[in-house]
Protein backbone atom coordinates (compact mmCIF):
# COMPACT_ATOMS: atom_id res chain seq x y z
CA UNK A 1 0.00 0.00 0.00
CA UNK A 2 1.35 3.41 -0.97
CA UNK A 3 2.24 5.61 1.99
CA UNK A 4 0.28 8.88 1.90
CA UNK A 5 -0.37 11.76 4.32
CA UNK A 6 -3.82 10.26 4.94
CA UNK A 7 -2.73 6.72 5.86
CA UNK A 8 0.73 7.28 7.32
CA UNK A 9 -0.58 7.41 10.91
CA UNK A 10 -2.32 4.04 10.55
CA UNK A 11 0.78 2.59 8.93
CA UNK A 12 2.95 3.95 11.71
CA UNK A 13 0.64 2.58 14.42
CA UNK A 14 0.76 -0.81 12.70
CA UNK A 15 4.54 -0.70 12.62
CA UNK A 16 4.60 0.37 16.26
CA UNK A 17 2.43 -2.63 17.22
CA UNK A 18 4.65 -5.00 15.23
CA UNK A 19 7.72 -3.55 16.88
CA UNK A 20 6.12 -3.89 20.32
CA UNK A 21 5.44 -7.58 19.68
CA UNK A 22 8.95 -8.20 18.41
CA UNK A 23 10.44 -6.29 21.32
CA UNK A 24 8.90 -8.84 23.70
CA UNK A 25 11.20 -11.44 22.18
CA UNK A 26 14.98 -11.72 22.64
CA UNK A 27 16.92 -8.70 21.43
CA UNK A 28 20.63 -8.07 21.76
CA UNK A 29 23.28 -5.45 21.07
CA UNK A 30 26.75 -5.52 19.57
CA UNK A 31 28.10 -5.18 23.09
CA UNK A 32 26.29 -8.37 24.11
CA UNK A 33 27.80 -10.14 21.09
CA UNK A 34 31.31 -9.01 22.07
CA UNK A 35 30.82 -10.13 25.68
CA UNK A 36 29.60 -13.53 24.53
CA UNK A 37 32.49 -14.00 22.09
CA UNK A 38 35.02 -13.07 24.78
CA UNK A 39 33.45 -15.53 27.24
CA UNK A 40 33.40 -18.27 24.61
CA UNK A 41 37.07 -17.65 23.79
CA UNK A 42 38.02 -17.85 27.48
CA UNK A 43 36.02 -21.04 27.93
CA UNK A 44 37.59 -22.54 24.82
CA UNK A 45 41.10 -21.81 26.11
CA UNK A 46 40.30 -23.31 29.53
CA UNK A 47 38.67 -26.35 27.96
CA UNK A 48 41.56 -26.90 25.56
CA UNK A 49 43.97 -26.93 28.49
CA UNK A 50 41.84 -29.40 30.43
CA UNK A 51 41.36 -31.62 27.38
CA UNK A 52 45.12 -31.70 26.74
CA UNK A 53 45.62 -32.74 30.36
CA UNK A 54 42.98 -35.44 29.93
CA UNK A 55 44.69 -36.77 26.85
CA UNK A 56 48.02 -36.84 28.66
CA UNK A 57 46.52 -38.73 31.58
CA UNK A 58 44.77 -41.15 29.27
CA UNK A 59 47.97 -41.80 27.30
CA UNK A 60 49.81 -42.46 30.54
CA UNK A 61 47.07 -44.83 31.66
CA UNK A 62 47.11 -46.66 28.34
CA UNK A 63 50.89 -47.08 28.59
CA UNK A 64 50.64 -48.31 32.20
CA UNK A 65 51.46 -51.96 32.73
CA UNK A 66 52.45 -54.14 35.65
CA UNK A 67 56.20 -54.32 36.17
CA UNK A 68 57.84 -57.67 36.04
CA UNK A 69 57.64 -59.54 39.32
CA UNK A 70 61.38 -60.07 39.20
CA UNK A 71 61.90 -56.29 39.29
CA UNK A 72 59.93 -55.85 42.53
CA UNK A 73 61.15 -57.04 45.88
CA UNK A 74 57.84 -56.73 47.75
CA UNK A 75 55.30 -57.39 45.02
CA UNK A 76 51.69 -57.16 46.20
CA UNK A 77 49.55 -58.64 43.45
CA UNK A 78 46.24 -57.64 45.09
CA UNK A 79 47.40 -54.03 45.56
CA UNK A 80 48.46 -53.71 41.94
CA UNK A 81 45.24 -55.36 40.79
CA UNK A 82 43.18 -52.87 42.77
CA UNK A 83 45.35 -50.04 41.44
CA UNK A 84 44.65 -51.09 37.87
CA UNK A 85 40.90 -51.20 38.56
CA UNK A 86 41.01 -47.73 40.14
CA UNK A 87 43.04 -46.30 37.26
CA UNK A 88 40.71 -47.88 34.72
CA UNK A 89 37.71 -46.33 36.49
CA UNK A 90 39.49 -42.98 36.59
CA UNK A 91 40.24 -43.23 32.89
CA UNK A 92 36.58 -43.95 32.14
CA UNK A 93 35.47 -40.99 34.26
CA UNK A 94 37.96 -38.64 32.58
CA UNK A 95 36.76 -39.64 29.14
CA UNK A 96 33.15 -39.15 30.23
CA UNK A 97 33.87 -35.65 31.56
CA UNK A 98 35.86 -34.86 28.42
CA UNK A 99 32.79 -35.75 26.35
CA UNK A 100 30.70 -33.44 28.56
CA UNK A 101 33.15 -30.58 27.99
CA UNK A 102 33.00 -31.13 24.23
CA UNK A 103 29.20 -31.15 24.41
CA UNK A 104 29.20 -27.88 26.37
CA UNK A 105 31.52 -26.28 23.82
CA UNK A 106 29.18 -27.40 21.06
CA UNK A 107 26.25 -25.85 22.96
CA UNK A 108 28.15 -22.57 23.28
CA UNK A 109 28.82 -22.52 19.54
CA UNK A 110 25.11 -23.12 18.96
CA UNK A 111 24.29 -20.21 21.26
CA UNK A 112 26.75 -18.03 19.35
CA UNK A 113 25.02 -18.95 16.08
CA UNK A 114 21.60 -18.10 17.56
CA UNK A 115 22.97 -14.79 18.77
CA UNK A 116 24.18 -14.03 15.26
CA UNK A 117 20.73 -14.76 13.86
CA UNK A 118 19.13 -12.51 16.47
CA UNK A 119 21.57 -9.74 15.55
CA UNK A 120 20.72 -10.11 11.86
CA UNK A 121 17.00 -9.97 12.63
CA UNK A 122 17.52 -6.88 14.75
CA UNK A 123 19.51 -5.20 11.98
CA UNK A 124 16.69 -5.95 9.53
CA UNK A 125 14.23 -4.30 11.92
CA UNK A 126 16.47 -1.25 12.17
CA UNK A 127 16.63 -1.03 8.37
CA UNK A 128 12.83 -1.19 8.20
CA UNK A 129 12.54 1.55 10.78
CA UNK A 130 15.01 3.69 8.86
CA UNK A 131 12.98 3.22 5.68
CA UNK A 132 9.81 4.20 7.52
CA UNK A 133 11.59 7.23 8.92
CA UNK A 134 12.62 8.27 5.41
CA UNK A 135 9.04 7.83 4.18
CA UNK A 136 7.71 9.95 7.04
CA UNK A 137 10.30 12.62 6.24
CA UNK A 138 9.27 12.57 2.57
CA UNK A 139 5.61 12.96 3.57
CA UNK A 140 6.50 15.84 5.86
CA UNK A 141 8.56 17.51 3.13
CA UNK A 142 5.76 17.13 0.56
CA UNK A 143 3.18 18.45 3.02
CA UNK A 144 5.36 21.47 3.76
CA UNK A 145 5.75 22.16 0.04
CA UNK A 146 1.99 21.95 -0.43
CA UNK A 147 1.49 24.12 2.62
CA UNK A 148 3.85 26.76 1.25
CA UNK A 149 2.02 26.78 -2.08
CA UNK A 150 -1.34 26.98 -0.32
CA UNK A 151 -0.13 29.78 1.96
CA UNK A 152 1.06 31.71 -1.06
CA UNK A 153 -2.33 31.38 -2.77
CA UNK A 154 -4.21 32.28 0.42
CA UNK A 155 -2.08 35.39 0.99
CA UNK A 156 -2.54 36.44 -2.61
CA UNK A 157 -6.32 36.06 -2.42
CA UNK A 158 -6.40 37.72 0.99
CA UNK A 159 -4.49 40.73 -0.32
CA UNK A 160 -6.92 41.05 -3.20
CA UNK A 161 -9.84 40.90 -0.77
CA UNK A 162 -8.28 43.61 1.40
CA UNK A 163 -7.82 45.80 -1.65
CA UNK A 164 -11.42 45.25 -2.69
CA UNK A 165 -12.62 45.88 0.86
CA UNK A 166 -10.78 49.19 1.00
CA UNK A 167 -12.44 50.23 -2.23
CA UNK A 168 -15.96 48.89 -1.77
CA UNK A 169 -16.38 48.07 1.94
CA UNK A 170 -18.54 45.13 0.93
CA UNK A 171 -19.97 42.90 3.72
CA UNK A 172 -19.45 39.89 1.46
CA UNK A 173 -15.75 40.65 1.06
CA UNK A 174 -15.42 41.28 4.81
CA UNK A 175 -17.02 37.86 5.42
CA UNK A 176 -14.58 36.30 2.97
CA UNK A 177 -11.64 37.87 4.83
CA UNK A 178 -12.97 36.43 8.10
CA UNK A 179 -13.10 32.99 6.49
CA UNK A 180 -9.49 33.38 5.37
CA UNK A 181 -8.53 34.21 8.96
CA UNK A 182 -10.34 31.10 10.23
CA UNK A 183 -8.63 29.02 7.55
CA UNK A 184 -5.24 30.25 8.74
CA UNK A 185 -6.18 29.28 12.30
CA UNK A 186 -7.13 25.76 11.18
CA UNK A 187 -3.88 25.51 9.24
CA UNK A 188 -1.86 26.49 12.31
CA UNK A 189 -3.66 23.85 14.40
CA UNK A 190 -2.91 21.15 11.85
CA UNK A 191 0.71 22.27 11.75
CA UNK A 192 0.94 21.89 15.53
CA UNK A 193 -0.56 18.40 15.35
CA UNK A 194 1.87 17.48 12.59
CA UNK A 195 4.80 18.69 14.69
CA UNK A 196 3.52 16.68 17.67
CA UNK A 197 3.19 13.56 15.53
CA UNK A 198 6.66 14.13 14.14
CA UNK A 199 8.02 14.34 17.69
CA UNK A 200 6.27 11.07 18.60
CA UNK A 201 7.75 9.36 15.55
CA UNK A 202 11.25 10.62 16.32
CA UNK A 203 11.00 9.50 19.95
CA UNK A 204 9.77 6.07 18.89
CA UNK A 205 12.56 5.64 16.33
CA UNK A 206 15.14 6.77 18.87
CA UNK A 207 13.79 4.24 21.36
CA UNK A 208 13.84 1.51 18.73
CA UNK A 209 17.48 2.24 17.92
CA UNK A 210 18.43 1.69 21.58
CA UNK A 211 17.00 -1.83 21.84
CA UNK A 212 18.93 -4.06 24.23
CA UNK A 213 18.25 -7.13 26.30
CA UNK A 214 20.07 -8.78 29.22
CA UNK A 215 19.17 -12.27 27.98
CA UNK A 216 22.51 -12.91 26.28
CA UNK A 217 24.48 -11.61 29.25
CA UNK A 218 22.56 -13.81 31.68
CA UNK A 219 22.83 -16.77 29.34
CA UNK A 220 26.58 -16.23 28.98
CA UNK A 221 27.07 -15.92 32.73
CA UNK A 222 25.08 -19.09 33.30
CA UNK A 223 27.12 -21.09 30.78
CA UNK A 224 30.38 -19.59 32.04
CA UNK A 225 29.61 -20.50 35.65
CA UNK A 226 28.57 -24.01 34.62
CA UNK A 227 31.74 -24.53 32.59
CA UNK A 228 33.94 -23.09 35.35
CA UNK A 229 32.43 -25.52 37.85
CA UNK A 230 33.11 -28.45 35.52
CA UNK A 231 36.70 -27.33 34.92
CA UNK A 232 37.38 -26.84 38.63
CA UNK A 233 35.85 -30.26 39.31
CA UNK A 234 38.14 -31.81 36.72
CA UNK A 235 41.21 -30.09 38.12
CA UNK A 236 40.39 -31.21 41.65
CA UNK A 237 39.86 -34.75 40.39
Amino acid sequence: EELTPENHKARFDSLEEIYSNINNEIRITDEDICVLEIQISKLKVKSDVVIREFNTYIEELEEFSLPKISDIEDFDEEYHSNLLVALSSKKKKLRQIQDEVETDLSSINTIKLEVGLQKEELNNLMKELELQKMEFQNIERNMKEEEINLDSKILSLKDKCYNLDQKNHSPQIRSLIDKFNKLEGIRDQKREKLDERKQEIEEFLESAMEISCSYVEKMTQMNTMDMDKKIESLKSS
